[in-house]
C-alpha cells in the first residue's frame, strides 16, 4: 500500500506515480489528498495470461475496500504491460472509503475453459456489488473470450442455470455515483456491461467491439436505474449497441457510434409483469449498418409504462429498421402471447432524424389494439434508400396509435403535417383473417369467432362503432392477399372519418358458384358511411375473366345469369350520390367507362386522370326511366389514350331532370374515336330504342 498526500503533480509523477502508470482516470482531475494505492501486483498478481489471478485480485479488492475510513479514496491498481487472467469474481461493498477508483492500465481476460466456471454464479464474469463512489477507468482491455460461449448460445430467454446461458463480462449492483471511463471491452460472452440499480451513472469514452454474429453481446444494458448518462462511446457488437430495461428514468444518451449492431433500443419491456421507463433522451447518435435504429419494444401481457422519450439528430447509414414501435415483441415467433394488456407507451418524439435505409418501409409503428400508443411525434425525418435507384416508403401502421403528428417527414416526398390525434387502427388479421389467397377470409375459424361472422365484416363493425369522437382505420396488412365473397360495409358509423388502407391484395372467388346465395350487384359494397377514405398501395382483382366470356349487352333484367357484380377492375368506375367529392392523379385502364357519373350527383371535381383503353369520363346515362339530376361537374388536366370515347354526357329517353353546370378543360386526346360527345338518344343495345336517330 502507499499513500500519498497533497495534489498530484509533476513531481509526485516522477516519483511514486511514474512506477505505476497511474492517477490519469479518463482526464478526470483527481486530489489525492488522503489517497491510497493498492496494486495487485503487490498481493500476488502473476500477470502473465495463464496463471489464475483471481485469488490476488480479490485480496487487493478487500484491502482497497476496507482501508481505514479517513481515507477518502482508495485506488485498485491494475498496471499496464501485464495480461490478467480472471475466473468469475465478485468485488462487493460497502466499501469504507468514500470513492474507491479501480484503474485498468494493464488487459484482463477471461478463461477460455467452460470448466473454469462451473463453481461460479453464471449471470456475470467481473461483478461490483454495493460500491458507491466507483470509478472504473483506464487505457485497458477487458476480453471475455466470447467465441467459447458463443457456439451454444441460447435462442430467447431460457431458465437460469441453462447449460447454455453464458456471463455478463461486467456487472455493477447498486453502485451509486459510478464513473466508467476510456476502457476497450471486447468479445463478452453475453452483454458486456450491465448497470442495474444504480443512481448518478456516468459512462463515457468507451470502447466496446465483438462481431455483429456474436448472439445477445449487447454493449450497454441499463436496468432499474436512474440519471444514467452515457457518452462519446464507440460500440459495435452482435446485440443492442444500448438497450434500456424496466425500472429506468432520466437517461441521457449521446455522441454514440454504433454498429454493427441492434441499435438502440428501449426494452424489451413488461415480459410477464410491470415495467416502467421514462424521461429517456438520445440524441447525436449515429447507426452504421445495424439491424435496427431507434426503437422501443414490449411484450404482450405486461403492463407499466414507456413515456417523455426522444430520439433527436440521429443519422442512419445503411440501416436495416430506422424507427420502430414494437408493442408485439416475440423475437423466437414461438409461443407468442396473444393478451389485451400491454405496456403503454406515449410521449415519444422522433425528430431531425436523417440517413439511409436498408428496407422501404422506415418507420414501422405495431401498437396495441387494446392499450394504444399515444402523443407519437414524427418531425423532419429526412430518410432515402441505401439502395440507388429505390424509394423508401413512408410509415408503416399497424394496430392502434392515439395522437400521432407526422411533420416535416421524409423531405421531398411531399408528406405533409397530419393529425391523427384520437385515431383507432383495426387490423383485419386481428379479427381472424389468414391472408393467403386461398382461405375464404369473409369467415373466421370456429375455435376463434362464430362461424357465420365474416373476418373483415367484424373489423369494420369495430372500426365503425368506435369512439364517436375517434378517427377508425381499417388496415388490409401488405404482404397478404384475402380472399373475399361479396361483402357489404355498411354504415352509418360513429367515428366522424373511416379510413381503409389497402396495403395488401384484395381477389375474388375463382367460380360462379361461390357467389350463390349473395346479392350480386356489388362484389365489395360501402354504404351510408359518411367521411369515407379508401387508399393504400394494394390491389384489388375481381377475377372478372370468369364473367366475361359470357357478358350481358345493355340491360339485362336482374339475377340473369349473365349477370356480374360491379368491380374496381372489372367494369366502370362509377360515382352515385355524391357531393363535394374530388378525384385526382390516377391511372385506368379498363374495358368501359373510366370513370361514370350517374344521376343525383353534385360537386365533383376530376383532375389528372389517365385514361385508357376504355370509355373515357362519360356522365350518365341518365334518365333511364325516371328522373336524374347531375351539376358543377369539374373535369380537367385529364389524358385519354385509344378510348372508344373522350368526354361524353349521355341521356336516355323518357326520362327527365337535368343535367348543367358541366365543364372539360385542359383535356388531352390520343388517338380517341369519339373525342367528345352529347347524346340525348343513348340507346347502346340498339333494340327497341325510342325515336332513336342518334348512333
Amino acid at each position: 500500500m502507499y499513500k500519498t498526500k497533497g495534489i498530484y503533480n509533476r513531481s509526485v509523477r516522477l516519483g511514486v506515480a511514474s512506477m505505476y502508470d497511474v492517477y490519469c482516470f479518463g482526464c478526470y482531475k483527481i486530489n489525492l489528498a488522503s489517497t491510497s494505492i493498492f496494486d495487485v501486483m503487490k498481493y500476488g498478481a502473476k500477470g502473465n495470461g495463464k496463471t489464475d489471478d483471481s485469488p490476488a485480485f480479490m485480496n487487493a479488492w478487500k484491502a482497497a475496500c476496507q482501508a481505514p475510513a479517513n481515507l477518502r479514496r482508495s485506488i485498485l491498481l491494475i498496471p499496464a504491460k501485464k495480461t490478467f487472467l480472471l475466473r468469475p469474481i465478485a468485488f462487493n461493498g460497502p466499501c469504507k472509503p468514500s470513492d474507491i477508483y479501480v484503474q485498468v492500465s494493464g488487459n484482463i481476460v477471461g478463461s477460455t475453459k467452460k470448466t473454469d466456471w462451473r463453481s461460479n454464479h453464471m449471470d456475470s464474469w467481473l461483478e461490483f456489488s454495493r460500491v458507491n463512489g466507483l470509478t472504473v477507468s483506464g487505457s485497458g482491455r477487458i476480453d471475455g473470450q466470447g467465441p467459447i460461449w458463443w457456439k451454444n448460445a441460447c435462442i430467447g430467454s431460457p431458465a437460469p442455470g441453462t447449460t447454455c446461458r453464458a456471463p455478463a463480462a461486467l456487472m455493477f449492483k447498486r453502485c451509486n455515483g459510478l464513473r466508467l471511463n476510456g476502457l476497450t471491452h471486447v468479445n463478452s460472452p453475453r452483454v458486456h456491461i450491465i448497470v442495474t440499480a444504480c443512481n448518478g451513472v456516468i459512462m463515457s469514452n468507451l470502447r466496446i467491439i465483438a462481431p455483429e454474429t456474436s448472439p445477445n453481446t449487447d454493449g450497454i444494458n441499463i436496468a432499474s436505474s436512474t440519471n444514467v448518462n452515457i457518452r462519446d462511446s464507440v460500440i459495435g457488437t452482435g446485440d443492442d449497441c444500448i438497450a434500456i430495461s424496466g425500472g429506468s428514468s432520466n437517461i441521457k444518451i449521446s455522441g454514440i457510434m454504433c454498429g454493427p449492431g441492434h441499435g438502440i433500443s428501449i426494452g424489451a419491456l413488461g415480459n410477464g409483469g410491470t415495467d416502467v421507463v421514462e424521461n429517456i433522451d438520445v440524441r447525436n447518435c449515429t447507426m452504421i449498418k445495424t439491424l435496427a435504429g431507434v426503437r422501443i419494444k414490449s411484450w404482450q401481457g405486461g403492463s407499466g409504462y414507456a413515456r417523455k422519450i426522444s430520439f433527436k439528430g440521429i443519422k442512419f447509414d445503411a440501416v436495416n429498421n430506422p424507427i420502430l414501435i414494437d408493442q408485439y415483441y416475440c423475437p423466437t415467433r414461438q409461443n407468442c402471447r396473444s393478451s389485451t394488456t400491454a405496456v403503454k407507451i406515449s410521449d415519444v418524439t422522433f425528430s431531425g432524424i436523417v440517413g439511409t435505409s436498408k428496407m422501404d418501409n422506415v418507420i414501422n409503428l405495431s401498437c396495441s389494439r387494446s392499450v394504444a400508443c399515444t402523443n407519437i411525434v414524427v418531425d423532419s425525418v429526412y430518410i432515402s434508400s441505401a439502395i440507388p435507384g429505390r424509394k423508401v416508403g413512408l410509415v408503416t401502421f399497424v394496430l392502434v396509435f392515439l395522437t400521432c403528428i407526422i411533420s416535416s417527414a421524409f423531405g421531398s416526398t411531399g408528406l405533409s403535417r397530419i393529425s391523427l390525434e384520437s385515431t383507432t387502427v383495426f387490423n383485419v388479421m386481428e379479427y381472424g383473417a389468414t391472408g393467403n389467397g386461398k382461405t375464404d377470409d369473409s369467415r373466421v375459424k370456429s375455435d376463434v369467432y362464430d362461424a357465420n361472422i365474416q373476418a373483415f365484416i367484424k373489423a369494420w363493425k369495430a372500426a365503425c362503432q368506435a369512439q364517436p369522437n375517434d378517427k377508425s382505420i381499417l388496415i388490409i396488412p401488405a404482404g397478404k392477399t384475402f380472399l373475399l365473397k361479396p361483402i357489404s360495409f355498411s354504415g352509418p358509423c360513429k367515428p366522424s372519418r373511416i379510413f381503409v388502407q389497402v396495403s395488401g391484395i384484395i381477389v375474388g372467388p375463382t367460380e360462379k358458384t361461390d357467389w350463390i346465395g349473395y346479392h350480386i350487384d356489388t362484389w365489395l359494397s360501402f354504404s351510408m358511411v359518411n367521411g369515407l377514405t379508401v387508399s393504400g398501395n394494394g390491389r384489388i382483382d375481381g377475377q372478372g375473366p370468369m364473367w366475361w366470356e359470357n357478358a350481358c349487352i345493355g340491360s339485362p333484367p336482374p339475377g340473369t345469369t349473365c349477370h356480374a357484380p360491379v368491380s374496381h377492375f372489372v367494369s366502370d368506375l362509377t360515382f352515385t350520390w355524391l357531393s363535394f367529392n374530388q378525384l385526382s392523379s390516377s391511372c385506368i385502364t379498363l374495358g368501359d367507362d373510366c370513370i361514370a357519373i350517374g344521376g343525383g350527383s353534385s360537386n365533383i371535381k376530376i383532375s389528372g386522370i389517365m385514361c385508357g383503353p376504355g370509355h373515357g369520363i362519360s356522365i350518365g346515362a341518365l334518365g333511364h326511366g325516371g328522373a336524374d339530376v347531375v351539376e358543377n361537374i369539374d373535369v380537367r388536366n385529364c389524358t385519354m389514350r385509344k378510348t372508344l370515347s373522350g368526354v361524353r354526357i349521355k341521356t336516355w329517353q323518357g326520362g327527365s331532370g337535368h343535367a348543367k353546370q358541366i365543364s372539360f378543360t385542359g383535356i388531352k386526346f390520343d388517338a380517341v374515336n369519339n373525342p367528345i360527345i352529347i347524346d340525348q338518344y343513348y340507346c347502346p343495345s340498339r333494340k327497341d330504342c325510342l325515336n332513336s336517330v342518334s348512333m
